[in-house]
């Protein structure tokens, strides 16, 4: 299972590099970096460290998060809901990630899956309890949330392997295969939808993460595979592509 991390409503700076690669590349990186990583205690699931996810990402009808990315501008920031299951009785994540220039910063609290419209409608007290843990958190997503008018807009899904670094697990190292996305306007995450439409048809995320400076290990390893590092938005390439293939809903034109 996917362990609840703990909220936070005070971000953490953090750098992320993202390498879009084939397959042949990853077990490359894979087998470099075996002796300083382990598999992430966090996503431990039987037979294997590998998880499913999705995303349900928010904007306003003038996909002003998403144009952002597009223009590359050094501070900007996305809401997103993510889950880790179907199961009704699995928490919901909802996240609030931030960038300036090549800082991240995120926070991050857990509801129960059924306070969702709750959270969309601006009612920070019928989403959580005034004690629970998380409302710091809770409170800076409605309040990003209702700035810009933010609404839901499309799933994205994948499949993660995740590592950690043997000697500081605030270093990490992912692997997102299977990207795919759907229109979604509905308060809904899920992992099982029948719209979904591949982004990268077989080609991996690697993305690596840190909060200091890159691990020479690390650095070592993006030499040795001549990886070159790009932007590579989920968000953006859902977008992209669902603009391409197929119309939205009624509603969102």
């Amino acid at each position: 299972m996917i362990a609840n991390r703990p909220a936070t409503a005070k971000p953490e700076n953090r750098h992320e590099c993202k390498f879009v690669i084939d397959e042949g590349t990853a077990a490359r990186v894979r087998r470099l970096l075996h002796p300083f990583v382990v598999p992430d205690a966090h996503a431990l699931q039987p037979g294997g460290h590998g998880y499913d996810l999705a995303s349900l990402y928010l904007d306003d009808e003038l996909h002003t998060f998403y144009r952002e990315t597009l223009d590359g501008r050094p501070a900007r920031h996305k809401l997103r809901i993510r889950s880790y299951s179907d199961d009704p009785a699995a928490p919901l994540f909802l996240e609030v990630k931030r960038r300036r220039d090549r800082i991240v910063q995120k926070v991050r609290c857990a509801i129960p899956r059924d306070r969702l419209p709750a959270v969309l409608a601006g009612d920070v007290d019928r989403a959580l309890a005034p004690d629970a843990r998380g409302r710091g958190a809770l409170e800076q997503f409605v309040l990003a949330m209702l700035a810009g008018r933010a609404t839901p807009r499309c799933l994205v899904r994948y499949r993660r392997e995740a590592f950690v670094a043997r000697d500081d697990d605030r270093v990490r190292v992912t692997y997102d295969r299977a990207v795919a996305a759907c229109w979604q306007r509905e308060p809904v995450v899920t992992i099982a939808h029948p719209g979904y439409r591949h982004l990268l048809g077989a080609r991996v995320v690697l993305e690596l993460k840190f909060t200091d400076r890159l691990p020479r290990w690390l650095a070592t390893t993006v030499q040795a595979c001549e990886l070159q590092r790009g932007s590579c938005s989920k968000y953006r390439l859902a977008i992209d592509t669902l603009r391409g293939s197929s119309r939205p809903p009624a509603h969102d034109d």
